[in-house]
């Protein structure tokens, strides 16, 4: 019998340790075959972690991880990419000098696994060499990047937010500017898409306002992102009808959220 964990987000660890892992990759593979740049704006604990991982494990080949789940039976050609894989949630600092030496290092860390050189001052910089430099001997790359919204989230009533914004409208338009270059990208974030009490620098972070628009197909629940992560309205309701009592109180509290994260 397998393991229930739900502590990890590492495909890799799951797969090899006898964890158990409700199959998504039949949708998984319905979002390669889609859009080329995407951003997934979620709450806490939906498995977005969870997915950049399994994405990580397939664009990097390793069909071994995936003997027996659905994309193994599909047609997908398992063409190897060099994937940039940066994580912002342990951002810690409250200014944009911290967060240029946070993505810096991020980079350097990537740099070092692809056995690359990074060039030039400053991350936005430093990531569009980077990503440059990979797709120049491997044709395209990949881009995964999570919780993209940490270091405005974490500092949203600061007066340094704006300044924080801006680092990250620049450093985050080298995927638009690049996208030529990138066989796939996916940002995660759990910043809500609508209205929103908190001040108005927040509500700009999901779609990078004005500058640096991507092009890109946001996954939205009613797009058939229900059965990848979360649930959509019809859900809720036959779960609710499913039951009695506390499922009641839990569908009024859960389905305003749905407003803002459709």
């Amino acid at each position: 019998m397998k393991t229930i964990d739900t502590s990890t987000f590492d495909f890799e660890y799951i797969r090899e340790n006898n964890r158990l892992y409700v199959d998504k990759t039949e949708y998984i593979h319905k979002l390669l075959c889609g859009s080329k740049e995407n951003i997934l704006s979620r709450p806490r604990r939906f498995g977005k972690s969870l997915l950049v991982s399994t994405l990580k494990a397939i664009f990097q080949g390793r069909r071994e991880l995936f003997d027996g789940l659905a994309i193994d039976q599909l047609p997908y050609d398992w063409k190897t990419y060099p994937v940039i894989h940066l994580d912002l949630g342990n951002f810690g600092g409250s200014t944009p000098a911290e967060l240029e030496s946070f993505l810096e290092n991020l980079l350097a860390r990537e740099a070092k696994e692809h056995d690359a050189t990074l060039r030039g001052t400053g991350a936005a910089m430093r990531f569009e060499n980077l990503l440059y430099d990979l797709a120049a001997v491997h044709g395209q790359a990949v881009v995964l990047v999570d919780e993209y919204d940490k270091p405005i989230l974490a500092n949203v009533t600061s007066p340094e937010a704006k300044g924080l914004l801006r680092i990250l409208k620049g450093f985050y338009g080298v995927i638009k500017t690049y996208e030529g270059k990138i066989r796939f990208a996916l940002l995660t974030g759990v910043s809500k898409r609508r209205t929103d009490p908190r001040p108005q620098v927040l509500r700009e972070v999901p779609l990078l306002r004005p500058a640096h628009r991507l092009r890109r197909r946001e996954l939205r629940l009613l797009q058939g992102t229900a059965d990848r992560l979360g649930r959509d309205h019809a859900g809720l309701a036959a779960w609710r009808q499913a039951g009695k009592g506390r499922k009641d109180e839990l569908f009024r509290g859960l389905l305003p959220t749905m407003d803002i994260y459709p």
